[in-house]
């Protein structure tokens, strides 16, 4: 990683920057990740981030808030969070620095 992009990552502008040679094999893990979620929880969230792609507008920010909540009593949710307790979530572990590997 270039100071830049160590830069950036530092304040939060990117959580990462992946060399042109492991683009193609980290696409692929995030979608097999993306796809391994329960069907209603990605309808959710895609049919969240398609209405509010652009900047969220003041009353969206509750609702999106609320329907996150909602989200973690579903039955998969709530098995996957307990998993990665399980696994050092919350700790300072390599779940907690390597959170998108875990999920």
């Amino acid at each position: 990683m270039t100071t830049m992009q160590k830069t950036a990552a530092l304040y939060g502008w990117i959580n990462r920057a992946i060399p042109d040679e492991q683009l193609d094999s980290f696409v692929d893990n995030l979608a097999a990740r993306i796809a391994s979620f329960d069907k209603p929880a990605i309808v959710a969230i895609k049919s969240i981030m398609n209405e509010r792609a652009t900047l969220p507008k003041n009353e969206h920010i509750m609702e999106t808030q609320t329907l996150f909540f909602e989200s973690l009593q579903w039955e998969g949710s709530r098995q996957r969070v307990k998993a990665l307790l399980g696994k050092g979530l919350q700790q300072h572990s390599d779940v907690e620095l390597n959170l998108g590997k875990y999920l």
